[in-house]
């Protein structure tokens, strides 16, 4: 607004006057504009009754939170030891839990289980162990696949069986090389065999060669027999008996021949079955002729021992 200059024209006091006339109308709608503003706040608060209703509420929310609400956790802190055994006894029974009985009964299942499957854990252990474990000396067990290799001490069983173990057959078969050997007599003459009087008569005399006993360092085998001083020309055939104590059996035979140019006195390998130690072995003699012909006999032959 410009203020009025005293000592200007009339025309100048005219000019001032309209301008600050002007100047109110502008500050008036400015006014006009900010009562506007002021009225649209003014004109959402609410009347005295919902004002008097809002108090009301605020009133309550002070009394539940000063009164109510503690007065509600000081009876929630007023819990007795009856009422806590009585909650906890209706929970008890509204979830039925196993009894004793049930619960033994279940432990007495779960040990068998325990126990059966102990029981048969030790039983795959003790086989898995036997693979490893070397058999007694001559076993005849043959369950496991130690059974079948066998002890280092083993030897095929005399008189023969089935169920002998791979050492066994190999360590006889070394010793039917290798082992101990014998003749018998032994530094004494050989021993006279005497034919029946018929051409091949076998119901002569059953000579004993080898006394019970006189072999008794242990099972034992004969390789050769020597025979010598055929008397007369023409074939013998002598059979060998063996007498473990049940009689004479017949375990072997073999031949020979005196003609007129040559005699076969000779060792002649023979093949029978290995021997009980302290076996009596016996000869009988018998030919083509009737002439009762004789020849003398000893023989040759090993062990079967690891000592």
């Amino acid at each position: 607004m410009s203020e009025i200059n005293p000592g200007g024209t009339r025309n100048d006091l005219i000019e001032t006057i309209d301008d600050n006339t002007d100047d109110l109308e502008t500050g008036q709608t400015a006014m006009q504009s900010d009562i506007t503003a002021i009225k649209a706040v003014t004109d959402v608060i609410p009347d005295s009754g919902t004002l008097t209703t809002i108090d009301g509420n605020v009133d309550s929310i002070l009394t539940d939170t000063g009164t109510t609400i503690p007065n509600q956790i000081t009876a929630l802190n007023n819990v007795s030891s009856a009422d806590v055994t009585t909650a906890c006894t209706s929970s008890l029974n509204t979830y039925d839990p196993p009894t004793k009985t049930e619960m033994d009964g279940v432990h007495t299942t779960t040990d068998a289980l325990i126990t059966s499957s102990h029981s048969t854990t030790d039983g795959k252990i003790d086989v898995i162990d036997a693979f490893h474990d070397v058999p007694s000396a001559n076993s005849t067990d043959n369950v496991v696949m130690s059974d079948a290799i066998g002890n280092k001490n083993d030897l095929v069983s005399v008189p023969y069986a089935a169920g002998n173990s791979i050492m066994a057959y190999l360590s006889t078969g070394y010793f039917h090389v290798h082992g101990q050997s014998f003749v018998y007599p032994d530094h004494s003459d050989d021993i006279q065999l005497t034919a029946g009087a018929g051409a091949w008569d076998i119901t002569g005399t059953i000579t004993q060669i080898i006394p019970t006993n006189a072999l008794s360092v242990a099972d034992f085998d004969l390789h050769f027999i020597n025979i010598s001083d055929i008397s007369a020309n023409g074939q013998i055939q002598i059979d060998i008996y063996a007498d473990s104590g049940s009689g004479d059996m017949l375990i072997g035979s073999t031949r020979s021949v005196r003609t007129a140019v040559q005699s076969r006195n000779a060792p002649q390998r023979i093949q029978i079955p290995q021997q009980p130690v302290n076996t009596k072995i016996s000869c009988r003699l018998s030919d083509n002729t009737a002439g009762q012909l004789t020849c003398y006999v000893s023989f040759e032959g090993h062990y079967y021992t690891i000592s």
